[in-house]
């Protein structure tokens, strides 16, 4: 390994080669990587398919109005709904649609095989793969 190949740097690389990658698949379903990680946040970490919009910038480490207008077109989409928040009428949920969890369960599935297939590895070196990435998550999160 050359010198400057540290793990930290091949981890790096790796992530600017799969995210250059997914972005490819992402385009080829009129998404943007922003419109796809919402999407994936709603089917991964809401509760019951639905969150607050702030949940879901703080979720992906974005600005509120970066968000906003991606709400706005998966919404036009139908990919999501809007319902309003009964305890507080100045906000509202954001809930993923029938529609958009089969989209967003579609494309994540396209994007593994895409990416298993690329890394040409076995299921017991993704299996180690994946253990020493989540021991990496959850040190930083």
């Amino acid at each position: 390994m050359h010198q400057k190949c540290t793990p930290f740097f091949l981890t790096f690389l790796a992530h600017k080669l799969i995210f250059h990658y997914s972005d490819k698949i992402f385009a080829a379903h009129g998404f943007t990587t922003l419109e796809f990680d919402v999407l994936s946040t709603l089917l991964r970490v809401a509760d019951n398919g639905r969150m607050k919009p702030s949940e879901i910038y703080k979720n992906l480490i974005v600005s509120s109005g970066g968000i906003a207008k991606v709400l706005k077109k998966l919404e036009q989409q139908q990919l999501i709904t809007r319902i309003p928040d009964p305890k507080d009428k100045r906000s509202h949920w954001i809930e993923i649609t029938e529609k958009g969890e089969s989209t967003g369960l579609d494309v994540l599935k396209e994007l593994i095989q895409a990416h298993r297939d690329n890394l040409k590895a076995t299921e017991k070196e993704l299996t180690l793969m994946g253990e020493k990435l989540q021991k990496i998550v959850d040190h930083l999160s």
